[in-house]
């Protein structure tokens, strides 16, 4: 085996779950919302959202990100709060470009996606089963498919 750097065939993926969904789905993608440059690919994929799928797309953050960020104390300080603010920033963006594109963007430090994730996923849930007049079962809750990528 040798090593190589592949990107996710977002298209593809997309494509593959469409097939799969037949009925109302949310279906969760995992991914790095870094910046705008390395989620072309996925941005470019991704499918609007439909009435009868909904899209969750939760990424990790680093928590540090944030607390450097805020540090002025030194020169050094203030080049990584710069760098550290453009990584928020264009994180942001990604985000933003999700939710215009009908999905719905979460992102949480390891230790807490996991906690958040089912958080979003019933708000969603709740949200395409309440504009039909319905709420949604326990049961609706367990079926996500999932797709994982590694950038």
């Amino acid at each position: 085996m040798h090593p190589r750097l592949l990107d996710t065939d977002w298209l593809g993926a997309f494509t593959a779950i469409r097939s799969v969904t037949t009925r109302p789905s949310l279906v969760v993608v995992l991914t790095a919302q870094d910046s705008p440059e390395t989620a072309r690919s996925f941005l470019g994929s991704f499918p609007a959202a439909t009435r009868a799928t909904t899209f969750l797309v939760g990424s990790v953050t680093d928590d540090a990100i944030g607390r450097l960020a805020r540090e002025r104390g030194s020169r050094e300080d203030i080049y990584l709060a710069a760098a550290a603010e453009r990584t928020l920033r264009e994180a942001e963006t990604v985000a933003d470009a999700i939710r215009r594109a009908g999905g719905e963007a979460i992102s949480a430090d390891p230790e807490l996606l996991p906690r958040a994730s089912p958080t979003a996923i019933w708000s969603s849930r709740r949200r395409v089963c309440c504009s039909r007049g319905a709420t949604p079962r326990r049961s609706q809750l367990l079926r996500p498919a999932l797709v994982a990528s590694h950038h």
